[in-house]
């Protein structure tokens, strides 16, 4: 293990929240760590350099993409993993290909994300926002619907990682979850506890819809007017995933009427211009992407990657390897 070279690089961004020292300390102890806190700096011909004897990459936030060029620079080069969520801006398909073990921090993310849905639906659900309103005049005088979460219908656009981790949390108030994914199958979904439906189902039969589908050329703008149309009045439609899943243009004309709630994490552009109208509309709620592992929980993610790593050169079975189908599939 001590011949192990291990190249770490993220951008200096939240350095030290995802790989504070204990973290650091569990990596170096795995073989010879070097460390690029500016990696996002480097050029092609810089990471080429830096790989030559490399065994393993560990990469975050801010991290340079490892290029196809790069790849064929590192022939030591076994396992690369993200510690963080999407990879595809980092990594290559070639570096699979390959036969590269490739890995994330896809079920941290998916915590974190998932406990942001679950505050969405209370706070949407118990009118938290609209009750602020008292506060400027000192009184309660005005009373706005309120709901509990327990056995509430919820939609799932999308069951991948994220997705299946906020199933978890939500399995103590007994939902019925419907859930549209073209890629798995009608077992597999079952297995998750939810029931696989269409799209449009999810769309017209849930009290709460929540988005987790990852950006494909098919999921561009998915949820249009027609789909948007279809939303019960009383729903709540949450966006955590990626704001380019949505037709903004029409989101705004179906947020004028009022009829549902809409919780916004991601949007497009992001964030919205000063004049959008988004911004004024009492049925929604828009946050500034914070969604994913908070502040006090991203050492998780480079502590995740750390315990795979040594899995991994211990030749010990991993979980969550990204292979060809699932790269291809993922946001």
């Amino acid at each position: 293990m001590d011949e192990t070279r291990i190249l770490l690089m993220m951008g200096r961004s939240m350095f030290e929240q995802v790989f504070p020292e204990d973290v650091l300390e569990k990596i170096a102890s795995l073989g010879k760590l070097v460390i690029k806190e500016k990696a996002n700096e480097l050029t092609e011909e810089e990471l080429k350099e830096l790989v030559k004897d490399v065994d393993a990459i560990v990469t975050s936030w801010g991290a340079p993409p490892i290029t196809p060029a790069v790849i064929d620079n590192a022939p030591k080069l076994r396992f690369i993993g993200h510690a963080a969520g999407s990879i595809k801006h980092i990594v290559p398909e070639e570096a699979i290909s390959k036969g590269i073990v490739v890995t994330n921090a896809a079920r941290v993310m998916g915590l974190g994300v998932g406990e942001m849905n679950l505050t969405y639906m209370l706070a949407a659900l118990r009118s938290l926002v609209q009750f602020q309103e008292n506060k400027k005049v000192h009184k309660w005088v005005k009373n706005y619907p309120i709901r509990g979460l327990f056995y509430q219908t919820v939609g799932v656009v999308g069951l991948g990682n994220t997705a299946k981790e906020m199933l978890k949390l939500l399995k103590p108030f007994e939902c019925n979850v419907l859930a549209y994914d073209p890629f798995l199958s009608d077992e597999v979904v079952q297995s998750l506890g939810a029931t696989k439906v269409s799209l449009d189902e999810v769309m017209s039969r849930s009290t709460i819809i929540c988005m987790h589908a990852p950006i494909l050329p098919e999921t561009r703008n998915m949820i249009g007017a027609e789909e948007l149309a279809l939303i019960q009045d009383g729903a709540i439609f949450i966006n955590t995933a990626r704001g380019w899943l949505i037709d903004h243009d029409a989101l705004v004309e179906e947020a004028k009427k009022g009829r549902f709630q809409i919780c916004l994490d991601v949007t497009v552009p992001e964030p919205l211009p000063s004049d959008h109208p988004l911004w004024d509309m009492p049925n929604v709620m828009i946050t500034p992407h914070i969604a994913g592992p908070t502040p006090d929980r991203r050492r998780d993610m480079g502590m995740d990657i750390a315990e795979k790593l040594e899995a991994f050169l211990k030749g010990e079975q991993l979980k969550d390897i990204i292979d060809l189908r699932r790269y291809q599939t993922m946001a």
